[in-house]
């Protein structure tokens, strides 16, 4: 299935950040990626470079790159068993099911980290993606701007497709029935639905939070559509991703996980 330019553009660039990363991470290669054998003429490729093989595939995904780092080891010490247990049914079942990531309680966290560590298990054998929940909004209103051409029939075709973010969107209209951004999600979901197309989305909120932030309407679509996915972590959080923001009151202009928007504290 070919990308539109507009992803192909982002992509290119973000797998050139990753990989600039990787390199500049390690020194027991010098920043070359590889280890020359001159007696054979050969080369071997170092650990960072066997990662960055590993992980492309994620990061073609939309996948930003902490999370296309992310191992099991992480996932088992970060995560209650009971999520634990949730996500390697759904991997091994290959369960063929719209999946809602929330957090179990209010105090619970990594919804979005678990979302996109079950959409990588597909990505050897299908086409996925990542889209932030307000950059599709951002599309649906600039369904005419020629850059975006091409961007609204992948996503509705892609295989699995994460909304991730949800609850970052800062859009008010949300919580109206028939606004044209619900009507326009709504529409988006149904007809992925009906082209049998499997579709996660990741939200920081609790059940309870969520009908009181988005409309009746919504609400409706996502519980015929949707399973949803409680997760709970075993820990509090205080790991790689505190020391990372998103970028705030920022308007996201792509329909991509954008490596720009997560900006390390300083």
């Amino acid at each position: 299935m070919q990308k539109p330019e507009y992803y192909n553009n982002l992509i290119s660039k973000n797998i050139s950040d990753f990989k600039d990363k990787l390199l500049a991470d390690c020194d027991k290669c010098n920043h070359l990626g590889y280890f020359p054998d001159e007696d054979k003429w050969e080369y071997t490729d170092c650990d960072c470079m066997k990662t960055f093989t590993r992980c492309r595939k994620y990061i073609e995904a939309g996948i930003d790159q902490k999370n296309a780092l992310i191992d099991k080891s992480y996932i088992l010490g970060t995560f209650d068993k009971e999520t634990i247990n949730r996500i390697n049914v759904y991997i091994r079942e290959h369960l063929h099911v719209n999946m809602m990531f929330i957090p179990k309680s209010k105090k619970d966290w990594g919804a979005d980290i678990v979302a996109k560590y079950v959409l990588r298990q597909f990505c050897n054998n299908y086409e996925c993606m990542v889209v932030t929940m307000r950059a599709l909004i951002t599309m649906f209103f600039a369904f005419d701007d020629e850059k975006y051409e091409g961007c609204s029939d992948y996503l509705l075709n892609v295989d699995y497709l994460l909304i991730d973010s949800m609850g970052h969107e800062y859009n008010s209209k949300m919580k109206q029935d028939d606004s044209f951004v619900i009507n326009s999600l709504n529409a988006f979901l149904s007809e992925r639905e009906s082209r049998n197309k499997i579709t996660f989305i990741s939200c920081k909120f609790t059940k309870d939070l969520l009908a009181k932030t988005y409309s009746k309407e919504f609400i409706t679509v996502l519980a015929d559509n949707f399973k949803v996915f409680s997760v709970s972590a075993s820990c509090e959080k205080t790991d790689v991703f505190d020391d990372i923001e998103i970028g705030g009151e920022k308007r996201i202009a792509e329909c991509f996980e954008n490596l720009e928007l997560i900006k390390a504290k300083r």
